[in-house]
């Protein structure tokens, strides 16, 4: 997805509330769903950056909408 869901709508989607979804979420997986879409996000640059000449290509194509939002991230997630 471009645009990563709202916690409200994963909640509304698995017809629960949002605290609710969010701890079961948790307690389910070990990390917050928005954790494990940073996560995923992460991977897509990882492999992207693999293939594509371009940083900023890579970076819009793992669903970055910016550059800075990337290495703030890559900082953390990438090493």
């Amino acid at each position: 997805s471009e645009r990563l869901p709202s916690l409200s709508e994963l909640a509304a989607a698995a017809h629960m509330s949002p605290s609710h979804f969010h701890r079961m979420f948790k307690a389910t997986l070990g990390v917050t769903p928005r954790a494990y879409a940073a996560a995923g996000r992460a991977r897509r640059a990882r492999q992207t950056l693999k293939t594509t000449p371009s940083v900023t290509h890579a970076l819009h194509e793992a669903g970055y909408d910016s550059s800075s939002a990337f290495y703030a991230d890559a900082t953390k997630a990438l090493g």
